[in-house]
């Protein structure tokens, strides 16, 4: 379980680089409101919040139970998905410019 929460905080790091990165090149909108206004207040901000959240979720890792409760593993379960689904959805904007 550990090493789901591990891939959540660089799958959260790498979407929020590619992220910024789409943003900037205008291939991509950011359809989280808190994250839009951040990047628009300051992009260099939504980069560093994006970090500390990784950072953050790497720092409880030692702490989390061998065997967390049920809704923790569902929790994590999902999260991971979650990012993963977003970071195939950045491929589809990356991967068709080099296929051309």
């Amino acid at each position: 379980m550990k090493g789901c929460f591990v891939l959540i905080g660089g799958l959260n790091l790498l979407d929020g680089f590619l992220t910024f990165i789409g943003l900037e090149e205008n291939h991509i909108t950011e359809a989280n409101p808190l994250m839009k206004d951040l990047y628009m207040f300051n992009p260099l901000l939504f980069l560093a919040c994006k970090l500390t959240l990784s950072l953050c979720i790497l720092a409880i890792v030692p702490f989390i139970p061998e065997s967390p409760r049920l809704l923790v593993q569902y929790l994590g379960k999902f999260t991971m998905a979650a990012y993963l689904f977003i970071c195939l959805l950045h491929l589809a904007w990356i991967v068709p410019p080099f296929l051309i």
